[in-house]
């Protein structure tokens, strides 16, 4: 599938804006972003239920853009499942099948074959009132993938589920899309969902895509500094590049500077962030040689096996995450920081 310069816009508020992508055939790509950031609009156009203002639309070559949703080789899951409460289970799957020329029996086969796929064989002759929320999404997935769709949408599909059983409803997706070598699209506003699910991640902010990577680049070189907020890294220097005797170096804002490893081709004195995860950090003695920032603790807390801090540097806070088995610091020490150069990523401000 591949989108080009697709714009929507209402009013003032600009939806989505010239955005483009290509997605390969049996991959699945999440939609990620914080709501009202346009991937909900975004994935409805590819439905068909929103007209695009600009753009092109393709799916295997060709040019579904004017196309109606029942005339698109799409199918797409709600967050509300949306299932008819007066139909069966049986009923449900078998309704986009209604329209198709097939014999009671091919159509019986066909439906109880995608309630196998899905594990709801057994429920067949029970109505959504019946089910759990689970239960549910399986029977929605189900009336979706036995018309045998080339692209499968999904809005938010784990919203309504508690946590436990997100987690394992997001596992069963996955296997079920390698399993069917089918594509998908996921829309999510969970970054760890999105790892789980995705072979590609598209980070939308204000309507466009600030990323467009496979999950663990993402996490390892996020591109600006939204994506990096929005990917869990709460601690984003201010500074700037800098250069010394062939040493590239990031001057933070107190006049110091820390050695590094890569700069991503930023000039010297260009305005930058140092973005480091609380995991690559480690509380040290302050007068250690490894140290590289100094400052107050000020906040310690318990995150199961390990310890979140949270120092005040007088200019800046960072947080530091470490496993408990190690010294345990007290809120009001000085305390030292080192960094893994090796995960420390330098973003344009």
């Amino acid at each position: 599938m591949e989108l080009v310069g697709l714009r929507k816009q209402y009013g003032e508020h600009l939806a989505v804006g010239n955005v483009s992508l290509a997605v390969p055939n049996g991959s699945l790509l999440t939609l990620l972003g914080p709501s009202g950031c346009g991937k909900s609009t975004l994935l409805r156009m590819i439905a068909g239920f929103i007209r695009p203002d600009s753009g092109s639309i393709s799916i295997e070559g060709r040019d579904v853009t004017a196309l109606l949703p029942e005339h698109r080789p799409t199918a797409m899951v709600f967050q509300s499942y949306a299932l008819f409460p007066h139909m069966s289970v049986f009923d449900n799957v078998a309704f986009g099948l209604k329209l198709r020329k097939l014999t009671s029996a091919q159509l019986r086969a066909k439906v109880e074959a995608t309630l196998a796929l899905v594990r709801m064989e057994s429920f067949a002759g029970r109505y959504p009132a019946e089910l759990s929320g689970g239960q549910q999404q399986r029977v929605a997935l189900a009336r979706c993938l036995v018309i045998e769709p080339q692209i499968l949408l999904l809005d938010e599909p784990f919203g309504a589920l508690d946590r436990h059983l997100r987690e394992e409803m997001q596992v069963e997706l996955r296997k079920l899309q390698r399993q069917l070598g089918i594509t998908m699209l996921v829309v999510t506003h969970d970054q760890d969902e999105a790892f789980i699910l995705s072979d590609f991640v598209a980070v939308m902010n204000g309507g466009r895509i600030e990323q467009f990577a496979a999950p663990a680049d993402l996490y390892d070189r996020p591109a600006t500094c939204f994506v990096a907020r929005f990917m869990g890294i709460p601690n984003l220097l201010p500074g700037a590049v800098a250069h010394h005797e062939g040493k590239l170096l990031f001057r933070h804002e107190n006049g110091e500077c820390i050695e590094l490893n890569h700069g991503g081709g930023m000039l010297a004195g260009e305005p930058a962030h140092l973005a480091l995860r609380p995991e690559t950090l480690r509380l040290v003695d302050p007068v250690s040689e490894h140290v590289d920032l100094v400052g107050t603790l000020v906040f310690a807390t318990l995150i199961g096996s390990r310890l979140q801090y949270e120092v005040d540097l007088g200019w800046a806070t960072v947080q530091v995450v470490m496993p408990r088995a190690d010294q345990t610091w007290q809120p009001g020490e000085w305390v030292g920081i080192a960094i893994d150069r090796r995960h420390a990523i330098v973003l344009s401000a």
